[in-house]
């Protein structure tokens, strides 16, 4: 396994872990390769300095791949909880805007209802009339679905 310093062409710096220098090469031929922050797949090697192990004491080579590999997957988990958060923010947001809308139109189909209904009562009288609301009553039902 091998680990790169990647750089999007967005200026976002970052890392990755790759199988060996030639599946990196597939990889970022194919466009499997891309930005963790932004999402684009303009992405390059970074410059970075080679980790040459030269005979030291363990204690003094630093944090070894166990615990790379931790860091990055807390790295990962903390990212996915963000965007979970997100996530349900914006349904939240979602759903009262929507119960907003359908309270106005109740509103909306109830004023209506009772402007047509006193339209009607005033300027329309007999048997005409009433032949006309037994009419229009019928056919509300199909209308308001």
């Amino acid at each position: 396994m091998i680990l790169y310093e990647l750089k999007c062409h967005r200026g976002h710096a970052f890392e990755a872990w790759f199988l060996n220098g030639a599946t990196y090469d597939s990889q970022q031929a194919s466009g499997d390769v891309s930005c963790p922050h932004c999402g684009t797949t303009g992405v390059s090697k970074a410059p970075m300095a080679p980790n040459i192990a030269r005979g030291r004491p363990h204690s003094l080579q630093g944090p070894g791949p166990d615990f790379r590999a931790q860091e990055v997957a807390e790295k990962i988990r903390d990212a996915v909880d963000g965007l979970r958060q997100e996530i349900e923010e914006n349904c939240a947001y979602a759903r009262a805007e929507s119960a907003a809308i359908q309270q106005v139109r109740d509103h909306a189909v109830t004023l209506a209802m009772a402007a047509t209904a006193k339209i009607l009562e005033e300027k329309l009288t007999g048997a005409a009339g009433d032949a006309l609301i037994d009419n229009a009553i019928g056919a509300l039902p199909d209308r308001l679905h």
